[in-house]
């Protein structure tokens, strides 16, 4: 067992595939310190999405920590499962979008949910992660920059939208730090960041409030320069104008525009058109 630098993956004779989003990480330090965020610890339930040559593999197997790694690239899988043959790390060559999470995650929600994201899948990878997360305790995810600071976004900013607000009711997210360009090889365009969610537990993604609540706030940001009160036509019955009125009433004026709207505010605005 050893970690991949890029001297190691060139020898092994491995080649980035470029279509695949295949960025691999090779800065030991920052591998460890992205493992150590997530607080591993022995026994505990690791889903790791694309471990590539295994950088954070590496560092959660020294854990104790009975990990579950999702590689879709053949040879990688199969490298990794010959390398770690003796841990506690199960390999799967599987695009982690089709893993069955609650089939691995323990009763209790208390997984952990860690890897290194190809960027053309985040929005994905991270959806899926807020439809379960009640299975997990965390996430620590390394995207690209510009993603974790839509991610992050608050009311206002022009970074505020669909993930903004889905992430701050099902997983509020937390900037850790920022992972440059030169840690991977090959190296991207753009500078990466490691961030953690935090999944809040009291909400359930397939209860009929909570997708009633996910359909206005998609609908709401349809059309990102639209007042609320045209995005929301579907949702306004025969008398827009009486729901306006009572919104008004409740606090949510349907003139504004979805990107300055608080969660609570959203959660408003689902619920009484919900009881319409």
């Amino acid at each position: 067992m050893q970690f991949p630098t890029k001297t190691i993956i060139r020898s092994l004779g491995i080649r980035p595939v470029k279509s695949c989003g295949q960025n691999f990480l090779i800065d030991e330090s920052l591998a460890e310190k992205t493992v150590a965020r997530a607080g591993i610890a022995p026994g505990d339930c690791v889903i790791e999405i694309g471990p590539g040559p295994g950088a954070l593999t590496f560092f959660i197997a020294q854990s104790g920590a009975h990990a579950h790694c999702f590689e879709i690239d053949r040879d990688l899988c199969a490298m990794l499962a010959d390398q770690y043959a003796n841990e506690h790390v199960s390999l799967y060559n599987q695009d982690i979008l089709q893993a069955d999470f609650k089939a691995l995650c323990p009763p209790g929600g208390g997984a952990v949910l860690i890897g290194s994201i190809p960027y053309n899948i985040t929005s994905r990878i991270v959806l899926k992660f807020f439809e379960t997360a009640r299975l997990f305790r965390s996430a620590v995810l390394i995207v690209q920059k510009e993603f974790a600071e839509r991610l992050c976004a608050g009311p206002g900013s022009r970074d505020y939208g669909i993930l903004s607000v889905l992430a701050q009711a099902y997983a509020p997210p937390r900037s850790l730090f920022t992972v440059p360009a030169a840690c991977f090889y090959p190296q991207p365009e753009v500078d990466s960041a490691a961030i953690m969610l935090a999944p809040d537990k009291s909400r359930n993604w397939i209860d009929p409030r909570e997708v009633f609540f996910q359909k206005i706030v998609r609908a709401a940001f349809s059309m990102r320069r639209k007042k609320l009160k045209n995005c929301l036509k579907p949702f306004l019955g025969d008398d827009p104008a009486g729901v306006q009125a009572g919104l008004l009433a409740a606090g949510i004026d349907l003139d504004r525009r979805a990107e300055t709207l608080t969660l609570d505010e959203f959660y408003t605005l689902a619920d009484f058109l919900r009881e319409l």
